[in-house]
């Protein structure tokens, strides 16, 4: 039924759905009055994640839109908690796999979505009754404006350089136009959350509301207030408002190298055409996620903790038991000098990451129950092993049993026992492999 057939009807208590077979698991769809509600709900979990299935139905949603459906505007809401969490991890690193231009094409395909819902006839809200991060806030971001409820609670923000990767469906391009270069790089490299308040005092919200019902009314409201859907950069004449460039601090931002990869691609993106930036903004997602750094924090922040968000007693005991384990390794450390002018002159940083994960290896012979996550989580939170490594098995498993334990073996020839740990190749991998294989059984130490 197209806008001009439906009848008008109650705005807030009367919603008249518009069902589809082209969608409908995890977008559905009702008229309220002349505008569609899309509700977003993930079948898949908890969260909404902007996974195949969603980007699926969505582009189903936006052909509807561009060629019959014709509603004076679009509201955004989620049947979650949270408005999205961003990308399914299991496919962005499988796309990832692939290579460099498939990581591309993956951000490509969500951008490409996004622009195109900016392009419709009609203006769109998003409407925050949750947390909005990466990808859900990047569909936020695409929206004409965005409306929160005020909870402390909730946060809103691009977190990717705090796992390896940057933002990949249009963060990078619309931040800097919507509130400048400088606080734009502050937000992306520095994996800001903000909460509504702070959102609001940047511009990056219309309005807060204390409830459901005010937060669609309010969305309402505004869209019959505001019919013209061009976006600032797709006007006539439009140049984006000078702003110095923000080019640290990165030292310790999270993320290793995607902070600064992200710096860089932000100060080109602020000087060329919106679709042209959007390409530079895919090629630094691409980099990024096919990085081993990635790989190792995604598997660190989603993977390992979230294996023991719900930890047992005896888990949570053994990452303690573990971490001291490991800290003992960093205050006992002693590097010496260079012997002779002809010696390499040792890496600390290189040698304390030897040495503690050659004692994980130890931990993992004397407690031959432990799961890797519990002893990666120890390493990094209690012990202050690299995170941009994932932990100590990662490290180890990142350069394979025989190189590490080269490695450590020469180490152990100049500096000692802190590096001896007296197993074959064979064994070490089995240790790693029964370890990880423990990661899913759910299995305590």
């Amino acid at each position: 039924m197209t806008g001009a057939q439906r009848p008008r009807i109650g705005r807030l208590d009367a919603p008249e759905p518009a069902s589809s077979p082209l969608w409908g698991r995890y977008l559905s769809t009702d008229w309220l009055g002349d505008c569609l509600l899309v509700t977003l709900d993930d079948p898949s979990g908890r969260a909404n994640k902007t996974s195949d299935l969603f980007k699926a139905e969505f582009e189903a949603l936006l052909r509807a839109l561009e060629t019959d459906l014709a509603p004076a505007g679009l509201l955004f809401r989620s049947a979650k908690p949270s408005f999205g969490v961003g990308g399914d991890i299991g496919q962005v690193l499988g796309y990832a796999q692939g290579g460099i231009e498939a990581s591309m094409a993956d951000s490509e395909a969500i951008k490409s979505l996004f622009r195109r819902l900016e392009k419709l006839p009609c203006p769109s809200v998003a409407l925050l009754e949750g947390t909005a991060a990466g990808g859900g806030w990047e569909l936020a971001l695409a929206c004409n404006t965005r409306f929160c409820i005020a909870k402390d609670s909730i946060r809103l923000g691009l977190p990717e350089v705090e796992f390896g990767l940057v933002p990949g469906a249009g963060g990078m391009v619309r931040l800097p136009h919507l509130v400048g270069l400088e606080s734009a790089g502050r937000l992306i490299a520095g994996a800001v959350m903000l909460s509504p308040e702070k959102a609001l005092a940047a511009g990056l919200l219309t309005g807060l509301a204390s409830d459901g019902t005010s937060l669609l009314r309010a969305g309402l409201d505004w869209l019959e207030q505001h019919p013209d859907p061009r976006r600032p950069w797709d006007r006539a004449g439009y140049a984006i408002a000078p702003s110095p460039s923000y080019g640290g601090p990165v030292a310790g931002a999270p993320g290793g190298q995607a902070a600064p990869r992200a710096l860089l691609a932000l100060a080109t993106i602020a000087k060329v055409p919106f679709d042209e930036a959007a390409l530079i903004e895919s090629r630094c997602f691409a980099e990024c996620a096919t990085s081993s750094e990635a790989r190792a924090l995604v598997g660190l922040g989603f993977y390992d903790r979230n294996r023991l968000r719900h930890a047992t007693d005896d888990e949570h005991t053994a990452v303690k038991r573990v971490g001291l384990r490991l800290s003992r390794v960093k205050n006992g450390l002693k590097v010496p000098a260079a012997i002779a002018p002809k010696d390499e002159t040792p890496d600390e940083a290189e040698c304390l990451a030897f040495a503690q994960a050659a004692e994980a290896l130890r931990i993992l012979m004397d407690e031959s129950g432990l799961a890797a996550a519990i002893v990666n989580v120890a390493s990094v939170e209690h012990a202050g092993f690299p995170r941009r490594a994932g932990g100590a098995l990662r490290f180890i498993a990142g350069m394979g049993a025989p190189a590490f334990l080269a490695r450590a073996d020469a180490l152990a020839r100049r500096f000692g026992a802190p590096f001896h740990i007296g197993i074959a190749a064979d064994d070490a991998a089995r240790l790693l492999s029964d370890a990880e294989s423990r990661d899913h059984q759910g299995e305590t130490g």
